[in-house]
């Protein structure tokens, strides 16, 4: 199975699509940037653009660079075939004296959606935070990330000590209340950390919009309906086409314990 450096780890996937089981394979590398060849990194970049064009639509290299291959852990993952059908990033980052950990721009093969990859992808990476932080006598990880999907928002919402906005802490019709004034400070100091562009910032549901303003081309007009119904609430007046949400979330050892992070 194709390796990008001798340094990264492998795991074994597999999932049930049709009558027989699936293997999939998942590299995951500790800082990319560092540990990957300069010759090995220009082909990474380039399975990895495509990977990214036939799943949201074409991004520019320096972009590519910056937000995955730059990122404090990358996943990589293949099929049985060896061919490229997921890439997942995180990011450490630090902003006001402490380090959060935020997913990247994530992506599946459109052929292999459907079937949880992208969460199982940011599962895998977020014990791989975990693990870190507890090596270093933390018991809690932060995550601070921009995401779209509802998926991932309900997923982190069920082992979460603490997250904002949280589709099930709701008026019942899928309205959160404002974010407190600490993870109002955490997103507009991530956001400035992380450079992403975009033109308004709503503290109710910590919506984010404008990030597609030059990109037209890759805002996905028909949203997945989700099934859960407070998951859909929450989608139906947050995540209207082209807007993104800031989540913030504190997950800790009782959580990770207690769901199986």
């Amino acid at each position: 199975m194709k390796r990008y450096t001798d340094r990264s780890s492998m795991k074994k996937l597999h999932i049930i699509r049709s009558v027989e089981k699936e293997f999939f394979y998942a590299e995951v590398i500790h800082k990319p940037h560092e540990v990957i060849s300069r010759e090995n990194q220009k082909e990474a970049l380039k399975e990895i653009s495509n990977a990214v064009e036939k799943a949201w639509g074409k991004f520019s290299p320096d972009y590519l660079t910056k937000s995955i291959l730059e990122s404090h852990f990358l996943l990589l993952l293949r099929n049985d075939k060896d061919e490229l059908i997921g890439v997942a990033p995180i990011k450490k980052i630090r902003i006001d004296g402490r380090y959060v950990f935020s997913f990247g721009l994530t992506v599946v093969d459109p052929d292999y959606q459907g079937f949880g990859f992208m969460k199982k992808m940011h599962m895998i990476l977020s014990r791989r935070a975990f693990i870190e932080n507890i090596l270093q006598g933390k018991t809690k990880v932060e995550f601070v990330f921009i995401t779209p999907n509802i998926s991932t928002i309900g997923a982190l919402a069920k082992v979460a000590d603490f997250m904002y906005p949280n589709p099930y802490d709701t008026n019942g019709e899928g309205q959160v209340s404002e974010a407190d004034d600490y993870t109002w400070e955490t997103v507009k100091l991530f956001l400035k950390a992380s450079g992403e562009k975009y033109r308004e910032l709503k503290r109710e549901g910590s919506v984010m919009i404008g990030f597609y303003d030059d990109k037209p081309h890759l805002i996905v007009k028909n949203r997945r309906v989700a099934n859960d119904k407070n998951l859909d609430k929450f989608a139906k007046r947050y995540l209207k086409p082209g807007n993104e949400v800031v989540v913030r979330g504190v997950v800790g050892l009782i959580g990770v314990i207690r769901n199986g992070f």
